[in-house]
């Protein structure tokens, strides 16, 4: 049977073939030697294939990947808005540091970010678990366990922690806008910057939607 190889395959055939041989002399296999080595001597016994050394074709020219600017820090305030810490990491490269505090936004302004849009029906929390969260949260919210934005520098953010929360609240919300302001207004949030942010799905119904 004759193949078609290039130049290149050929190279790597015969790196691997020196690798078999020096793995069979190591081994201690009988009638090895590194300098004389056959397919006979290996026990092949299938007959040898005829080769037709072809051209190298290049590889179609892949669009150039993109290019970000050089990361920098900075540190994020209380009064920093939402918008501006995104685009700070979309557009020029600049991560925030938020260590020591946690920035505070509105359900308004995280909503558009839930992953998913969660409710006692369609979430994956049971009756009890649900109740039990609800009343945790009107307590108020757990400084010590915000809410987790993913931000890419692909333009994509997320809520990667923190979607039955988000729906708690403004659950709450709706039900006396009074008490639950101050919880509504003030949701602790942590931001973790990436490369490429890939949510499993951004769910694009509106909380009205999902009232009607």
């Amino acid at each position: 049977m004759k193949k078609r190889v290039t130049a290149s395959m050929v190279a790597k055939a015969e790196k691997d073939e020196r690798v078999r041989r020096i793995m069979d002399f190591l081994s201690g296999r009988p009638g090895t030697e590194l300098d004389e080595y056959s397919p006979a001597e290996r026990g092949d016994t299938a007959e040898e294939d005829e080769y037709e050394l072809i051209e190298e074709v290049e590889d179609p020219i892949q669009p150039p990947r993109k290019q970000y600017p050089q990361k920098t820090y900075y540190t994020i305030t209380e009064d920093m808005p939402l918008e501006e810490i995104l685009n700070k990491w979309y557009q020029e490269g600049k991560q925030g540091y938020d260590k020591h505090i946690h920035a505070h936004f509105s359900y308004p302004e995280i909503a558009p970010y839930k992953e998913f849009n969660r409710t006692l029906e369609n979430g994956n929390l049971y009756p009890e678990e649900w109740a039990q969260l609800k009343e945790s949260l009107r307590q108020g919210f757990n400084e010590n366990d915000p809410i987790l934005l993913y931000v890419g520098r692909n333009e994509t953010t997320y809520v990667g922690e923190g979607n039955h929360r988000l729906a708690i609240i403004n659950e709450l919300y709706q039900e006396d806008p009074e008490t639950y302001a101050e919880l509504y207004n003030n949701i602790p949030v942590r931001f973790w910057f990436t490369t490429t942010a890939t949510p499993t799905k951004l769910d694009t119904q509106t909380d009205k939607e999902l009232e009607g």
